[in-house]
């Protein structure tokens, strides 16, 4: 029954009655989100099945992003499932952006995301880990001893550079039991990405609307300064996408503000959520014209709309900007620095202001702080708070 109905669906979205666009609109929309049903069944087989002949504490990992695009062959490959496969960490490959690791973090509900990597250049590599390890990431060496993608770990120089980063890095994993502080969460329409039913413009070769670029807005916003967490809309109808009072909260964190990307085609139950979202007040802005729902039917949306994207939208919807460039604050107010001195011993001096007061002086590579719990750095570095010198202990 279940071969027939697709066949069906495969057929109207290439025939449809005429002057009657809603048969094959649905029919394009139903067909995407049931490509996601058979990937998505087989990944909670392997991990169910993984813990009943392995134990229930083992470590379920590997990404399931194949070319780390939303507009590419991915929905192909994995379906775009990145959000909703069984993980004990968000697991991402090849530098994904950050917006996209926050957003699986998220889903797996632990502050830690793997970042799956490799490259013929060292100081890629070091760079790499040295960016992503304030905000949570870590890196999986997919490179090890690979001659053709990536670097040999048997090279003395460049292991003994390695082991120094991760172990440095190590010192962090205790420390970041809480997320990153996030001032919004970008909802990306998952129908309106998949279908680009009527805009003929818009079909790229893969089939799908290759006009949104939506990875490339949400890392503009990252660039920006905005730390922001990406979603798709099916987690409202999934229920993992709540509203509580005038917050939205995924994975257990509250968001205020939301920046809701092409609602072309959601489902109803999605335009419900945003009309009561903006109801309850949360900050909410909408990219992209509605008013058609993912069966067809007109559909009313009373959310602030704009036609295209601008940087200025989240000025609208009062988003502010992380008051450090160089590393990381997090959930509870907390915050590490991460740079190449731990490699060079190169001094890096800091001064932002952090809940009205000032935070300065320098790091040797790695600092972290959480008031009345944790105060470590790199031997060298000096860290005060509104002129008071903090007592740091020393990692190496």
């Amino acid at each position: 029954t279940l071969k027939t109905d697709m066949l069906r669906l495969m057929f109207d979205m290439r025939y449809a009655p005429e002057n009657d666009e809603a048969v094959r609109i649905k029919a394009i929309n139903t067909y995407f989100e049931t490509l996601r049903v058979f990937p998505l069944e087989i990944e909670k087989k392997v991990y169910d099945y993984s813990r009943k002949v392995f134990g229930e504490h083992i470590y379920n990992a590997c990404h399931n992003t194949f070319h780390n695009k939303l507009d590419s062959d991915e929905i192909w490959k994995t379906a775009c499932n990145w959000w909703d496969i069984p993980r004990d960490f968000g697991h991402t490959d090849e530098d994904i952006c950050y917006p996209v690791r926050f957003g699986l973090m998220l889903a797996t509900k632990n502050p830690i995301n793997i970042d799956m990597y490799y490259s013929g250049d060292p100081n890629n590599h070091y760079k790499h880990m040295i960016s992503g390890a304030p905000f949570g990431t870590r890196e999986f060496h997919h490179s090890f001893h690979d001659f053709y993608w990536g670097c040999s770990f048997t090279e003395p120089e460049f292991l003994k550079k390695i082991k120094k980063l991760d172990d440095s890095i190590a010192t962090l994993n205790e420390f970041q039991t809480e997320y990153p502080k996030m001032d919004l969460l970008v909802i990306f329409g998952a129908a309106a990405q998949n279908n680009w039913y009527p805009d003929y413009d818009n079909r790229n070769v893969f089939d799908i609307d290759g006009s949104l670029e939506i990875q490339n807005k949400v890392t503009d916003m990252w660039n920006a300064g905005y730390r922001c967490a990406l979603a798709p809309d099916y987690a409202i109808e999934d229920g993992r996408i709540t509203l509580s009072g005038d917050k939205i909260v995924f994975g257990g964190y509250e968001f205020k503000k939301c920046l809701f990307l092409y609602p072309k085609y959601a489902k109803k139950e999605t335009y419900d959520f945003l009309n009561t979202a903006v109801k309850n007040g949360v900050d909410l802005a909408v990219v992209g014209k509605g008013g058609i729902d993912f069966n067809g039917n007109p559909v009313t949306l009373s959310a602030l709309q704009f036609d295209e994207f601008n940087m200025g939208i989240l000025d609208r919807i009062n988003c502010e900007k992380s008051c450090i460039e160089d590393g990381c604050i997090y959930k509870d107010g907390s915050f590490s620095m991460v740079s190449e001195g731990i490699l060079t011993n190169r001094p890096n001096a800091f001064e932002f202001m952090l809940n009205d007061q000032k935070v300065s002086g320098k790091h040797t590579g790695l600092l972290a702080y959480r008031e009345g719990k944790f105060a470590f750095a790199t031997k060298g570095s000096e860290l005060y708070i509104d002129g008071k010198e903090i007592k740091l202990s020393f990692i190496n």
